[in-house]
């Protein structure tokens, strides 16, 4: 069964393919608009942030429902597009097909702008994304890649997302390091000082050439954790309510190691393309809670990409076995 249309979208426009609308129509309905009385980001060479308030105080007061975060001007144009779900027997299948839409989703980026910007999350992504080495349709040279959340260690530390996706991928392709953008280890002992100077490479990578409040990745994907948490964005944690900040520190995670950083959902809501990788019976509850639940507002809920952007979810059988939500037959 195909994945129900967003009120007042046409048939005709719906699901021709993974990829419509085009991400390079977001320019013109969402991003070129700043907030009244703040500079739009080429027209500064300062950030464009606000004055930061305190980043530590009541973690985990009271945060445990709420609306997402996403741009005020999208709702006023067209609510956001319904996820689409595609299930795998397998995970060999599930692997090919997940580099596949990534290709795909590079060769528009490339063909439209010359460069692929995309953000990855840690955990056991980086091994799902075996499927790109020897590719022939991966153009590594124009990959910029940004993390989505990183753990304030070094980057040959265990721990670190950076040596995953190292490890996993990049040692094995011809990217060119210098497009790989890394945290600063010299600010390991300051995360609110590090979550800056990462914020800094993506006004860097994105200001120059377009005209936003907030960066809009080509592809954002991420991972799911049991209790619903994705990048670094922890049930009941004050994070899941900024809507300021680009990169966002956090000392007090649930999850060891408890400093990290991590992009947050107005960076996240303004990809063009958001994807989700979960398998394993292990996902099975927490699966159905985000898709069949929203309403529990858990924090893979939140990442609603604003319209025309997309939401997909690449999960395999056994992850899938209890959700009702309705399937997509995968085809690019």
């Amino acid at each position: 069964m195909p994945a129900p249309l967003a009120p007042g979208l046409p048939r005709s426009s719906s699901r021709q393919s993974l990829f419509e609308p085009d991400a390079g129509d977001r320019m013109s309905i969402v991003d070129r608009w700043v907030p009244t009385g703040r500079e739009s980001i080429s027209d500064s060479q300062e950030s464009p942030r606000p004055a930061r308030a305190p980043r530590r105080a009541s973690s985990y007061s009271s945060v445990t429902t709420g609306q997402h975060i996403n741009h005020p001007m999208a709702a006023i144009h067209h609510p956001p597009n319904p996820s689409i779900l595609n299930v795998f027997d397998d995970s060999p299948t599930l692997v090919s097909s997940l580099a596949d839409f990534v290709v795909k989703a590079q060769k528009e980026a490339v063909d439209k702008k010359g460069r692929f910007t995309i953000a990855l999350s840690g955990g056991s992504l980086p091994k799902t994304l075996g499927g790109l080495i020897g590719h022939e349709g991966v153009k590594w040279d124009k990959w910029h890649v940004f993390y989505v959340d990183e753990r304030v260690v070094p980057l040959d530390h265990p721990d670190s997302n950076h040596l995953a996706c190292q490890a996993a991928l990049f040692s094995k392709v011809a990217i060119p390091p210098a497009q790989i953008h890394t945290i600063n280890v010299e600010l390991l002992e300051d995360p609110d000082e590090l979550a800056d100077e990462y914020e800094k490479q993506l006004i860097q990578e994105f200001a120059s050439r377009d005209s936003a409040r907030f960066p809009v990745f080509d592809l954002i994907l991420l991972g799911m954790g049991p209790d619903g948490h994705t990048a670094s964005l922890f049930p009941g944690h004050e994070l899941l309510q900024e809507a300021d900040r680009w990169v966002a520190s956090i000392d007090d995670s649930p999850k060891p190691p408890p400093k990290r950083i991590t992009l947050t959902y107005p960076v996240i809501n303004h990809a063009a393309r958001v994807a989700f990788v979960a398998t394993g019976e292990g996902k099975q509850d927490v699966l159905k809670d985000v898709l069949d639940h929203p309403e529990l507002a858990l924090p893979a809920s939140r990442v609603k990409p604003n319209f025309p952007g997309q939401l997909y979810w690449f999960v395999d059988s056994a992850a899938a076995v209890k959700v009702t939500y309705p399937r997509t037959p995968f085809k690019l």
